[in-house]
């Protein structure tokens, strides 16, 4: 899915405003319009998330965003939104390639990490806001022929100031925690090199040195679920990109995820999307 249709199926939202396709700011977006769907991102998003949480996986890695942060996704990165609680106080801002260029801020950018959430509190919320309106305002003004001019001054200057606000702000944070934190970090980071041969929480928690009760309780606590779910969204993503982007067969793909047998592999699949991978691949085809 690109960005413009994806836009389109979030379009039952509070209001949005474009300017020629490059960019887009969008309140209230119905992001569960798009569960499992996946995006590949040629924008720069922004997201800002005021209450609840927001989960997906971008990449293959899962993310989650929760009260307050402010998440960025960049062009090449892979997304799948897979559950959001919160649309009526989400805001989206989204940059074509071209439109951020002519903004001149590489400098910032580059210093953001696209793997990390950003904190933000009420100050700065109320200016992302504040900058919002004003920038929908200038779109839908009739009578404005500068409006392209003024949206890239006004939009340099906000993210100049926020890209600031933010790093500096969450390089100042200290983990409560930092054996739970690395904790989470080692799961993730083991999950991604060795879940086509390993589908069980013991694993994890022996690397880890932990009980698998633990680990999944830290899990939940950080991302809201325990590690067994974290395996079979990594397995399942796999399993949907080889079934629709390969000619392999099912069972050949069921021994490249580290399945027994095709049966096997069959039934999991089944009790995670519903369909069998044959239904599943079919479907894809038939769009």
């Amino acid at each position: 899915m690109d960005a413009i249709t994806f836009i389109d199926l979030i379009s039952n939202c509070e209001w949005k405003a474009n300017l020629d396709e490059d960019f887009y700011i969008i309140s209230g977006p119905d992001l569960n319009r798009v569960n499992n769907v996946t995006l590949n991102c040629e924008f720069t998003i922004l997201i800002h998330c005021k209450s609840g949480h927001i989960s997906g996986i971008v990449n293959n890695d899962p993310f989650e965003i929760v009260s307050g942060d402010v998440r960025f996704f960049f062009p090449r990165q892979f997304i799948q939104f897979q559950g959001c609680n919160c649309c009526e106080t989400v805001s989206i801002m989204m940059l074509s390639v071209s439109f951020l260029r002519s903004l001149d801020i590489d400098t910032y950018l580059t210093s953001i990490d696209p793997d990390k959430n950003y904190m933000t509190n009420t100050t700065s919320r109320g200016a992302f806001e504040n900058y919002l309106l004003i920038c929908r305002d200038i779109i839908e003004g009739l009578h404005n022929t500068e409006k392209k001019e003024t949206i890239r001054l006004l939009t340099k200057a906000y993210i100049v100031a926020m890209s600031q606000f933010l790093i500096q702000e969450n390089n100042s944070v200290k983990y409560n925690n930092s054996e739970k934190h690395d904790l989470v970090k080692g799961f993730f980071h083991y999950l991604r090199k060795e879940y086509t041969k390993y589908h069980r929480v013991e694993h994890y928690a022996d690397i880890l040195c932990t009980t698998p009760k633990n680990l999944s309780a830290v899990l939940k606590r950080s991302t809201g679920y325990g590690a067994y779910y974290w395996i079979e969204r990594r397995i399942i993503i796999d399993a949907k990109i080889r079934l629709t982007d390969t000619d392999y067969s099912i069972a050949r793909i069921s021994e490249m995820l580290g399945f027994s047998n095709q049966t096997v592999f069959g039934r999991f699949f089944v009790n995670n999307v519903g369909c069998s991978p044959m239904e599943f691949r079919k479907q894809c085809k038939s769009r």
